[in-house]
């Protein structure tokens, strides 16, 4: 299968995707080639359209992220529409990632369903207390989702430079993403440094007065 065959193949996918999971859900297929939308539908979801580009620096960061098998599913992210659940799946041409497909659902019509349902059922604190972990899995997907977010706003690889990689972490720092315990280890991966370097820049933005000690460091 070529590229282009490839590329049929996923809009087909995604066009089926949308009929199958309705309008709640937006599903949009980037390809990472040429930085161009595919295929969308429901933008109104996230505001983007067919004219929206994904930045380098967006699409590494979940490369990055993914699993294995080029899977980044689950996370949460807020949105113009409310609260979402975002999955992105990353295909490749040989060693090439050519095209990644998003799936970004509203689930805040839902979680509005659950509270309600909880609060009819009276969910006692020991149930609250055996969901703990799942708690914890969660504050991680948003944390992933931040840093995501955060690439975003900077240019076409300037998260490559120093420079742009100390103001990504002034960011996320101002963000409050260092006090998640663990989101050091997923900084370091999206940057693709060691946890020295980044208290080294750390350090520096402190020295700079770019960042004071606001809040607790859990590196």
């Amino acid at each position: 299968m070529n590229r282009e065959q490839l590329f049929d193949t996923l809009i087909s996918t995604a066009c089926g995707l949308h009929k199958m999971m309705g309008n709640n859900t937006e599903v949009v297929l980037h390809d990472l080639v040429n930085r161009r939308i595919l295929y969308i539908a429901n933008g109104k979801i996230t505001g983007r359209d067919k004219n929206y580009k994904i930045s380098e620096s967006t699409y590494k960061t979940i490369i990055n992220m993914a699993d294995e098998d080029g899977h980044l599913v689950g996370d949460s992210v807020r949105s113009v529409a409310g609260d979402l659940r975002t999955s992105h799946f990353i295909y490749y041409d040989g060693d090439v990632p050519v095209a990644l497909l998003c799936i970004n659902q509203d689930v805040s019509k839902l979680e509005e369903s659950i509270y309600y349902l909880e609060s009819l059922l009276k969910i006692n604190n020991s149930n609250e207390q055996s969901s703990s972990g799942l708690g914890d899995n969660h504050i991680l997907r948003m944390a992933k989702q931040i840093i995501i977010d955060s690439m975003d706003k900077l240019h076409s690889g300037e998260v490559n430079t120093r420079e742009g990689k100390l103001k990504l972490l002034t960011i996320l720092y101002n963000d409050g993403i260092f006090e998640i315990r663990d989101s050091a280890n997923l900084v370091c991966g999206a940057l693709g440094i060691s946890r020295t370097s980044l208290y080294n820049y750390l350090r520096e933005l402190k020295k700079q007065g770019v960042i004071t000690e606001k809040q607790t460091l859990i590196l």
